[in-house]
């Protein structure tokens, strides 16, 4: 691995480290929304079981 990408690396790995331990805040956040399995279930008229496998 070129030297660059190597100090590139690490110094990720530290802002990571540094995340996790709440020193630095993360640069971005993703936040999801729960699905309505059972409506999609209805939807597709389809058992519990059908609909899991």
């Amino acid at each position: 691995m070129k030297e660059e990408l190597f100090k590139e690396l690490l110094e990720s790995v530290r802002q990571g480290g540094a995340v996790l331990r709440g020193e630095r805040k993360p640069s971005r956040e993703f936040t999801f929304e729960p699905i309505d399995v059972r409506s999609i279930r209805k939807k597709y008229g389809l058992s519990q079981d059908k609909f899991a496998n």
